[in-house]
């Protein structure tokens, strides 16, 4: 069976559900199926994943289950099913053995029988992520990154055994591989970000007690993950200048700890960072995550016609709500049992996940926003509606069904393109005068680090971040030639933009200078007298 130690599913209880290296220590010789107290230490107010179960939460939970109108479903316990484990490993195993059968059989005249042995060994390396792996093993003969097929994504919607999660979701979004190609580790990255003096070191402290404040986790300045989150904050504030830190990768990092060792949960930040989300996303303009608000607002009258009209007759603005839930994954938004769900299909599909989800959201509550009246009570409604969905089965049947078709790659991906150019020109809602706006480019710059007389030219190698070229064809090469052009000319307009706005705004003869560019050529008739005359 595919299995190692730490995967092992242990049992229902308090901090059942962490990775073992996150269960808090003070807790560690408590055992995690017994609804017994121990000396008094624990009174068994966690639940699975180390948050705090709130008195008040329990007796609304006990009111509820003795009600007979009550539609709330009880808490049930966090145990993996056994079956659905068994079928995911022997898929798993049939999925690279498949993989290894024709690498194997090139070399059948010498191997012999072995051969055959050898793909099951390299199958059940599977939930291996040790970065330090033999050239030559078997290991290095898998692939790095899970082949999306429809098979897998109907398991992958089933939901994947907790268990699974972590080495799951690193093969299916490409982490794993991100990490074991970089040719400098996180452990040097951390070095690098830990003798810099970073502009967003105290922002990253403020926030570390306040990410997920009411996990055993992040509680206390001792949690065992607050250190870890720390230190992943600082490396990714390092790596991506352009970004620096973002309240939003917080509570998404703080999370997949939950779930993840350090060093794994980094990469798959660097993968959501780079690969799932516009480049734009987390920089200080949030122009990404602004532009994605006006992507839903177009597509929501095809997906939820009435609620839509709803919202425009009560003149609500929709991502005055949603805003957050993009920039956080809905994580802190969603109960996380649900969010877990939603993640296993955002590693897998993408980024239309998360419009499908908040198309699915709105949907299982349209009947109950369609009876209010108040425009406050309709907002309050949309508010707290993740918090209220109980059953995660009916979530994913409206996120999988016929109400979220509209919402496919190619149409999300062009909308992007079109709203973040209306957003560029639009300078009072995207270009803050008294700092440096962070322009939407089809990938992040990345700090390099120096080794001896020799400079990096990237931390991340293979091909592209954001799916930009790359080092290959020539056709690869000429295209990322080009994006860089495209991006020094955005830069330029950008630096012009803000020296127009000094003057416009300190020198009262240039008041009435206007800003937006004219291309056309009797504009520029006389270019070069008044350069001569400059």
């Amino acid at each position: 069976m595919l299995a190692t130690d730490e995967s092992i599913p242990v049992a229902s209880g308090p901090f059942s559900a962490l990775t073992p290296s996150m269960r808090p220590q003070e807790f560690a010789n408590l055992s995690v199926d017994s609804s017994e107290q121990s000396d008094g230490e624990l009174d068994y107010n966690y639940d699975e994943f180390g948050f705090r179960i709130e008195e008040d939460d329990t007796l609304e939970s006990s009111a509820a289950a003795q009600s007979n109108d009550s539609q709330q479903q009880q808490p049930t316990p966090f145990v993996e099913d056994p079956a659905e484990r068994l079928k995911w490993t022997n898929f798993l195993e049939l999925t690279y053995a498949s993989f290894t059968k024709d690498t194997a059989s090139s070399s059948a005249s010498s191997l012999g029988g072995a051969a055959g042995a050898e793909s099951i060994s390299s199958a059940s390396s599977f939930l291996s992520t040790s970065a330090t792996v033999s050239a030559g093993s078997p290991a290095t003969e898998l692939p790095l990154k899970l082949p999306v097929t429809d098979k897998l994504k109907s398991m992958v919607r089933s939901g994947v055994p907790h268990s699974l999660r972590g080495p799951v979701w690193l093969r299916l979004s490409g982490a794993l591989e991100k990490r074991r190609k970089s040719p400098v580790s996180y452990n040097e990255i951390v070095k690098e970000s830990s003798q810099d003096t970073l502009a967003t070191s105290k922002h990253i402290e403020k926030d570390l007690l306040r990410t997920l404040p009411s996990n055993v986790c992040f509680s206390h300045a001792y949690s065992t993950g607050v250190p870890r989150l720390r230190r992943i904050l600082r490396a990714l504030a390092w790596l991506y200048p352009e970004i620096g830190y973002c309240q939003g990768t917080g509570v998404v990092a703080a999370t997949l700890l939950l779930l993840m060792e350090e060093e794994d949960a980094f990469w798959q930040m660097t993968t959501i960072i780079e690969d799932y989300l516009p480049a734009c996303y987390y920089t200080s303009t949030l122009l990404g995550v602004q532009a994605d608000q006006r992507v839903l607002r177009e597509l929501l009258p095809e997906c939820a016609p009435d609620i839509d009209a709803l919202l425009r007759e009560h003149d609500i603005e929709l991502s005055l709500i949603t805003l957050h839930w993009f920039l956080t994954l809905f994580a802190g938004v969603l109960p996380v049992r649900i969010l877990l769900r939603v993640w296993d299909q955002f590693f897998c599909e993408g980024s239309i996940v998360l419009f499908q989800t908040t198309v699915a959201i709105l949907k299982l509550h349209e009947a109950e926003l369609k009876s209010l009246e108040n425009t406050a009570e309709i907002f309050n409604c949309l508010s707290s509606a993740p918090t209220r969905i109980g059953d995660i089965d009916c979530l994913l049947e409206a996120l999988n069904s016929r109400i979220c078709l509209p919402i496919n790659q190619s149409t999300v991906t062009a909308l992007r393109g079109r709203f973040t150019a209306a957003l560029m020109a639009d300078e009072g809602g995207i270009i803050s005068i008294h700092s440096v706006p962070n322009l939407p480019k089809q990938k992040l710059n990345k700090r390099q680090i120096a080794r001896s007389r020799f400079v990096i030219s990237s931390l991340l190698w293979g091909s592209e971040s954001n799916g930009v070229g790359g080092p290959g064809s020539p056709e690869d090469q000429e295209k990322a030639k080009n994006v860089r052009q495209t991006e020094l000319l955005v830069t330029l307009r950008d630096a012009i933009h803000q020296i127009g706005r000094h003057f416009k705004q300190h020198d009262a003869k240039h008041s009435n200078i206007v800003l937006q560019a004219d291309y056309g050529l009797e504009s520029h008739a006389q270019d070069l007298e008044h350069y001569v005359q400059v």
